[in-house]
């Protein structure tokens, strides 16, 4: 659900790990939120790969799933619908930022024209016809 490294995600993993040692299987040797994480993401792992591998040989039999990659298949497309659903967020606040900077640009520009528009008119008032028709002579640097 969230993000990869947040702190979110750390307290959740010390809630299982928590849901893990309160079982008498683990109470002599509890387990700490690294280890968990470390062993789920091994498992998950080793699943992926079991499956590409049998979807890529497509002549041998399969065999029928385990309870535990059963679950764990589950737990793949949960995963997966997550992260698509959290692509597709991303995707309408980085369309909706961008609209919104294309509006604060536009209004920038249309001032920056504005007081252009509004200095030019001031020059021409106070300047004669012969400094406005002649261009200035750029400078050039010395070698």
């Amino acid at each position: 659900m969230h993000k990869v490294g947040s702190k979110e995600t750390g307290q959740h993993w010390t809630e299982v790990a928590e849901h893990l040692n309160s079982r008498d299987e683990f109470r002599e040797n509890p387990r700490d939120q690294r280890s968990v994480r470390k062993r789920f993401n091994k498992l998950l792992n080793e699943f992926k790969e079991k499956t590409r591998s049998e979807e890529a040989a497509s002549e041998i039999a399969v065999d029928p799933l385990t309870e535990n990659e059963i679950l764990l298949e589950e737990i793949v497309e949960i995963m997966q619908s997550l992260i698509s659903e959290r692509t597709s967020n991303t995707k309408m606040s980085e369309s909706k930022e961008r609209e919104k900077a294309l509006k604060m640009r536009d209004k920038a520009m249309n001032t920056w024209g504005k007081t252009k528009k509004d200095t030019d008119q001031s020059d021409s008032d106070g300047l004669d016809e012969k400094c406005m028709t002649t261009p200035r002579r750029k400078r050039q640097r010395r070698r």
